[in-house]
């Protein structure tokens, strides 16, 4: 959030720097005019380093209201995404999402994982034979599943 004190001293500084003007037009001495013109830099620079800061903080949150934006259409691209999925029976009777088009013999290998799918996350199963056993795995989140 913009912090509001920082736009109160600013706002403050350019009031104090109008007051400093008004009296250095109705002071009469040189030395006097010169001490105000001094007083009246130090609040301009006041002012300045107040007005950087809440620049600084307001793109910081412009930065934060992008991310936001970013992660929201990145959720709406994975509801449109999830909905070309259903969940189905995959080689010995493990439930995977596939492709609800999966006649095309291509994707009918596409098996996703349930655990990485609810996550949002494709990821696909990887089969495999080790001494004997059909293992099927998970390479995001380590799912296995055994068969002899």
């Amino acid at each position: 959030m913009i912090d509001i004190t920082a736009i109160a001293e600013t706002l403050s500084a350019i009031k104090t720097a109008s007051e400093i003007v008004k009296s250095i037009k109705s002071g009469n001495e040189a030395k006097i005019q010169q001490e105000k013109i001094i007083e009246l830099y130090q609040v301009i620079i006041s002012a300045q380093e107040s007005i950087i800061a809440t620049k600084e903080q307001y793109m910081k949150l412009i930065e934060y209201v992008k991310e936001l934006e970013k992660k929201l259409n990145s959720k709406d691209d994975w509801d449109v995404e999830k909905q070309k999925y259903k969940l189905a029976q995959w080689k010995h009777d493990i439930t995977v999402y596939v492709p609800k088009d999966c006649e095309n013999s291509a994707k009918a290998m596409e098996a996703l994982c349930v655990n990485c799918f609810n996550e949002g996350y494709k990821s696909i199963l990887q089969s495999n034979f080790v001494i004997h056993t059909h293992v099927i795995q998970c390479p995001k989140c380590k799912f296995k599943a055994y068969s002899h």
